[in-house]
């Protein structure tokens, strides 16, 4: 019933606290979970996290669902200002760049950007996982902490001018002259 392309994940909760938050929280099936692991929702309310209580947690990759622009040409006498702006909007991307969301597994790097955010004794506000270096098939599941939005609206360009009056434009024969400055995906 949804378009092709959708994103499709687990909805994070959170991080596991300790052991008794693991024990008192639905039996999560992809992998051996730690404190630091996500935490996902139960969809489906089976008690068991599994594929079943994947949802869907962004719009589509491959494109944008919609596009749009505008514009305006406004003028007073002899001043005017025009601008053009372009945009889409309903577009997902999934970030589960090794590296930079999946650090120190099968020899890849670590970014500064898990490092800094990444959840470890001490940090209250950590958006990725503990670090290991065994991986977690737990923990690098599609899921809604790695979905960010590709929309996006630009002013694509902008022009400010000045039109010459009727009295210079006339003694040179010329029905109109205007200077102007012009920006260009501003």
């Amino acid at each position: 019933g949804k378009m092709s392309g959708h994103l499709w994940g687990l909805e994070v909760l959170g991080f596991f606290k300790n052991q008794e938050d693991i024990d008192n929280s639905p039996r999560q099936m992809f992998s051996e979970v730690f404190p630091g692991d996500y935490k996902y929702k139960d969809q489906n309310g089976d008690g068991i996290i599994d594929e079943y209580d994947t949802i869907q947690i962004g719009h589509n990759s491959s494109f944008p669902e919609m596009y749009y622009a505008f514009s305006f040409d406004i003028g007073y006498k002899d001043f005017g200002v025009s601008a053009l702006f372009q945009g889409v909007g309903n577009y997902s991307v999934n970030l589960t760049t090794t590296g930079m969301y999946q650090p120190l597994i099968n020899g890849a790097n670590l970014s500064q950007t898990y490092y800094d955010n990444c959840w470890r004794e001490g940090v209250t506000k950590a958006r990725y996982p503990r670090m290991t270096t065994t991986g977690s098939d737990n923990n690098y599941r599609a899921n809604d902490v790695f979905i960010t939005d590709r929309s996006y609206l630009k002013l694509r360009n902008a022009e400010i001018w000045y039109r010459l009056p009727s009295r210079f434009t006339d003694r040179m024969k010329m029905q109109e002259i205007r200077f102007f400055v012009r920006g260009t995906d501003l």
